[in-house]
């Protein structure tokens, strides 16, 4: 897969690991070694890809022990991290908090203790900050962002929305919402987006046009196997390729 992205001319590539807990979500799957994790980030600096690590076991909850054992889970990957700060962005917990802002007061603190730790810790990695709601309060979480980035001793902190069905609800929300860290001078990417998600179609080449005027990175979601019979995703919704890795329409 990974030969397939770089070859289709991606320049980075997001890849989900887990730091062994039984997820918040309820998936549950073995922890993810820096040695196994080593060969994959080797192929992407090789082929001009940047790696975006993140811990998928903390997707949804607002329970900040979630969050504490992400950042646990990048301490311990310290030199392996550090050895690769040059072509590896550390996204420290997919989604953490399914509440927005305004409904999570620990969303705040929790990201700037997260960052605190991790810097003084010495690693040395862009972090990569999701916005809470599932990702999606792209607009509350761009209110408290700047607090977040004063943690980081570096000021080396980007922040990322996944743009589905209530963060890109048309055009003008992704300008919106893209405006709203950019006019900031604060480091922003579309971590997630597709071209269809539950109930409707997203404005995805608009997704991708505005962002590349403003400077955003932008990374569609996912490769394959995303969403299954009885979810509320349509099996393979959100997929960029078939089985056989060959694209599927409209990508």
């Amino acid at each position: 897969d990974l030969q397939k992205i770089s070859d289709l001319g991606a320049n980075a590539v997001r890849l989900v690991l887990s730091n062994g807990r039984y997820a918040a979500n309820g998936w549950q799957t073995n922890k993810d070694t820096a040695s196994e994790i080593e060969p994959l980030v080797k192929f992407c600096k090789a082929n001009g890809m940047v790696a975006v690590l993140d811990d998928q076991t903390t997707t949804g909850s607002d329970d900040t022990g979630y969050l504490d054992s992400a950042v646990s889970y990048w301490l311990e990957m310290k030199d392996f991290l550090n050895q690769y700060k040059d072509c590896v962005i550390l996204n420290i917990a997919n989604e953490w908090s399914g509440s927005w802002v305004s409904s999570n007061a620990n969303y705040t603190s929790a990201y700037v203790d997260a960052v605190k730790k991790i810097r003084n810790a010495g690693i040395e990695n862009v972090i990569m900050v999701d916005a809470a709601g599932w990702g999606q309060d792209i607009l509350g979480t761009a209110g408290v962002a700047q607090t977040i980035l004063d943690a980081d001793t570096t000021g080396n902190t980007m922040f990322s929305g996944h743009m589905y069905c209530y963060g890109a609800p048309d055009e003008a929300g992704v300008k919106e919402r893209i405006d709203a860290f950019t006019n900031k001078n604060l480091c922003f990417c579309v971590g997630e987006f597709g071209w269809k998600h539950n109930p409707g179609t997203i404005p995805y080449q608009y997704i991708m046009s505005y962002a590349q005027e403003n400077c955003a990175g932008w990374l569609a979601w996912s490769w394959y196997g995303n969403g299954a019979e009885g979810s509320y995703l349509a099996k393979g919704e959100l997929d960029l390729v078939n089985e056989d890795n060959s694209l599927k329409s409209p990508w």
